[in-house]
């Protein structure tokens, strides 16, 4: 577990269920990377499946990758936008430019 894992779970330690839903909230809107892709899946009582997309999912099923400038610079962006694509060709990614 990295640094940032580390303490996104001590953001949930010790909180009522309440508390740990708005953490994960708070968690899920901070994912630096890029900006449309965090998101949190749950399966409620029933079985049904609830999801908490804070900038909807267009972006992670066209498997488009764009900067979050706000949280993240330049070259640790490009960084892993190298990684990722030499994984994953398909991405569509928006340079740092466009944004």
């Amino acid at each position: 577990m990295d640094g940032d894992q580390q303490s996104q779970k001590e953001l949930l330690k010790n909180k009522d269920i309440d508390e740990q839903k708005e953490a994960l909230a708070h968690i899920l809107s901070l994912q630096p990377e890029i900006t449309k892709a965090p998101i949190g899946v749950k399966i409620d009582q029933k079985g049904a499946f609830k999801v908490y997309a804070p900038y909807g999912l267009h972006d992670l099923f066209g498997l488009i990758v764009c900067p979050n400038k706000l949280l993240i610079s330049r070259d640790v962006y490009e960084a892993k936008v190298a990684k990722w694509s030499a994984r994953w060709p398909e991405l569509e990614v928006i340079s740092w430019d466009e944004r």
